[in-house]
């Protein structure tokens, strides 16, 4: 396997990202592209376009020539490429520690000051 720094050397000397896959739950490999400055080519699935829309270029997964075309755009094309990384390392800083602690207590705050019994959903 890569170690953590061994990973992180070889994303600081990427400029694309690409994760063609079928099936992803989080896009941790993702998010850390995205905040070392990688442009994103991801799969069209729903959980990565919800969270990655504007920042990165889809693709279809079973589509090796829209996978390969992707590539190859954002390579020729630098300005289009840095911009991409921009707005993908831009959207990467939406998803850190403390705001996602910080949604949470307000989940779990608004949930308690709710009167909700255990048929849930039924007013107490």
């Amino acid at each position: 396997g890569v170690s953590g720094d061994e990973l992180d050397a070889l994303y600081r000397r990427s400029s694309i990202f690409a994760l063609p896959a079928k099936y992803e739950f989080f896009g941790l490999s993702v998010l850390d592209a995205a905040r070392h400055g990688c442009a994103l080519v991801l799969s069209d699935i729903p959980f990565l376009r919800e969270n990655w829309e504007d920042a990165a270029v889809f693709v279809n997964p079973d589509d090796v020539d829209s996978i390969r075309n992707a590539l190859a755009y954002l390579i020729q094309n630098d300005l289009e490429r840095k911009d991409f990384a921009r707005k993908a390392f831009e959207r990467a800083q939406i998803f850190n520690s403390k705001r996602t602690a910080r949604s949470y207590t307000d989940l779990y705050e608004w949930m308690s000051s709710q009167k909700i019994n255990s048929t849930f959903g039924g007013a107490a």
